[in-house]
């Protein structure tokens, strides 16, 4: 648990950044984010939580940005791929 304590507090501003910049020529920010990183998920889904209730919350079931994960382990993958928040 420290772990992810010390990920987020090294990572999650840099992931918000980058999740609120606008994408193309829209102006607004992604419609969905897929994760190809079985250790991308946690802060990714922390940071649009913050971003969707406009800071209020960091937690994962107020998100409303669609978020998905793709496996590519066809034989088998390690736990650590699922999430029951994405």
């Amino acid at each position: 648990w420290l772990g992810s304590i010390i990920l987020e507090l090294i990572t999650f501003d840099g992931f918000k950044q980058c999740l609120a910049r606008p994408s193309g020529t829209t102006g607004k920010r992604a419609d969905m984010v897929v994760s190809v990183h079985p250790l991308c998920q946690d802060v990714p889904l922390k940071c649009l939580a913050d971003l969707d209730t406009q800071g209020a919350t960091r937690d994962v079931s107020a998100r409303k940005t669609p978020f998905a994960t793709v496996v590519t382990d066809l034989g088998g993958a390690h736990p650590t791929w699922f999430n029951p928040g994405v």
